[in-house]
């Protein structure tokens, strides 16, 4: 064997070795995206307590719907941790993927930015256009994360922003909520502003 071949194969199996390590990376903390120990490795102090606010609104809207809230919460943590580790490990490296992420970002923070201030800014609240502006985030970072997640993992991207994007769930989020739902989304609105200004979004 020559050199060249040799080197090709060593490129081939380190490549090879790489796939195999981010898909078992994927699938154990994907598995394990439950527990609040391992979700700290990967999520922030203020997005894991902008999560648990979700959460509490998601319980809230739901009636009390532990199982479907607390199915929200582990999706958005296991896409969450998946998309982490594809980033880390220099997965989207196409310039195509790269600006996906870049518009993604953007579409992110522009979200963000609009939900406080239909909060803070009377009578500015407007449902369909948040709701446009949260279907563009999903159809987006499920453009990005397509190529190398499962169908499975896939639909469980769009159920959560289907579930928070939908327009009867921000109606109810900004005009129909009782006092306690008011609180969490209070709170909601000061962690988006403090991730906003860390520029963690």
């Amino acid at each position: 064997m020559d050199r060249k071949s040799s080197k090709d194969d060593n490129t081939s199996n380190c490549t090879t070795a790489q796939s195999l390590s981010i898909r078992a990376q994927k699938k154990i903390l994907g598995t394990m995206a439950g527990s609040k120990n391992v979700a700290k490795l990967f999520i922030d102090d203020r997005s894991a307590q902008l999560l648990d606010t979700l959460f509490r609104l998601t319980l809230d809207y739901t009636d009390g719907n532990r199982r479907r809230a607390e199915k929200l919460l582990k999706h958005s943590i296991k896409s969450a941790i998946k998309f982490i580790v594809l980033l880390r490990n220099d997965q989207f490296d196409s310039p195509g993927q790269l600006e996906q992420c870049r518009e993604f970002r953007k579409k992110l923070r522009h979200a963000a930015v609009t939900f406080t201030s239909f909060y803070e800014v009377e009578f500015s609240f407007d449902r369909g256009y948040l709701s446009g502006i949260l279907r563009d985030c999903g159809a987006l970072l499920v453009g990005i994360l397509q190529p190398h997640l499962t169908g499975k993992s896939i639909a469980r991207i769009q159920d959560v922003f289907q579930f928070y994007a939908a327009e009867e769930f921000l109606q109810w989020l900004f005009v129909e909520s009782g006092e306690a739902s008011r609180a969490d989304l209070k709170m909601a609105v000061e962690d988006l502003h403090q991730l906003l200004h860390e520029n963690v979004l």
